[in-house]
């Protein structure tokens, strides 16, 4: 099962691109090594309070994947300012 899910981020307090930028780079790394997932940042690169984050994942049953996708959406929420505006997932 792959599944491929898309967040929308606000960044909170975030007042230049590179320090965004540094946010972000430090959030995805953290989530591709604590996770096993492939995350990029495919959207609103030069918006300092706005991204999108596009994930896919692996796994043998849809709840595993589902399940792995909450997990993720909670690590973002607890250790970073951002809030999740919007999510889109796709099961390929």
């Amino acid at each position: 099962m792959i599944l491929f899910f898309e967040l929308e981020l606000k960044l909170a307090y975030t007042n230049s691109l590179k320090e965004k930028r540094n946010i972000l780079k430090s959030m995805l790394e953290k989530i591709k090594r604590r996770y096993n997932v492939s995350v990029i940042e495919s959207d609103a690169q030069d918006n300092i309070n706005r991204s999108r984050l596009s994930f896919v994942l692996i796994s043998l049953y849809q709840n595993n994947a589902v399940s792995q996708m909450q997990e993720i959406l909670q690590f973002i929420e607890e250790n970073y300012e951002v809030e999740v505006i919007d999510i889109i997932k796709e099961f390929l």
